[in-house]
């Protein structure tokens, strides 16, 4: 009988929340942009947001209380 030894990591990674835009009568232009896009473009935004979330923000710019991340 063999036994199986299940190893558990805990990461310290502070997760990054993600706050998208929205106008005075409740339109979110990120999102009207976003769905109007090929599927395989909207792929690389979700895993380029996944990696922000992570803390991984890539090439990015700060302005006080906000990031700007470049995906060029």
């Amino acid at each position: 009988m063999t036994v199986d030894l299940l190893y558990l990591f805990r990461y310290n990674i502070t997760m990054k929340e993600i706050i998208y835009y929205k106008t005075y009568d409740n339109k979110c232009p990120y999102l009207e942009w976003y769905n109007s896009l090929d599927k395989s473009v909207r792929l690389i935004i979700d895993r380029r947001i996944d990696r922000v979330r992570l803390g991984n923000l890539g090439k990015h710019k700060k302005f006080d209380n906000l990031t700007e991340i470049k995906f060029i």
